[in-house]
């Protein structure tokens, strides 16, 4: 581990770019060479430091949000799925794009849904007994 001295101007403006990009606190102190109490103690006692964490996971997750609706409930319109430029032997390019309508993902849905309602949507009933009774046996 490197020396953990807090700098002001410099940490919280690079642990907002790190945190944006999905690391947790304890990649954070990764990348800072610091151990990860170090990085727990900077946000109780440093409140830009913190506030620039907070910020860019949260917008992190918003953007990870969106695009678990959007697969979730597809897309009408095209979209850019591919962007290929080539270039010749005579040093020409071109550029190649491939659109596609984006259709629902049944997992996106499956997951959006048992996380956002989970009293409806939950994987195993709590009551085993409110299963059988919905069931008529034969016998």
């Amino acid at each position: 581990m490197g020396k953990s001295k807090y700098n002001a101007e410099f940490h919280p403006q690079l642990a907002r770019w790190i945190v944006s990009s999905g690391y947790s606190d304890r990649k954070l102190a990764t990348e800072f060479d610091v151990r990860y109490d170090t990085i727990k103690r900077w946000k109780k006692r440093h409140e830009a430091f913190a506030t620039a964490i907070r910020e860019a996971s949260k917008l992190h997750d918003e953007n990870v949000e969106g695009r678990l609706l959007k697969s979730a409930l597809g897309s009408d319109e095209p979209e850019l799925v591919e962007r290929v430029e080539l270039a010749s032997p005579n040093q020409e390019v071109s550029v190649r794009t491939k659109f596609a309508v984006v259709q629902p993902s049944l997992a996106a849905q499956k997951f959006w849904l048992q996380h956002r309602r989970p009293d409806r949507w939950r994987e195993q009933p709590d009551d085993d007994e409110q299963v059988y009774d919905e069931v008529e046996f034969l016998t």
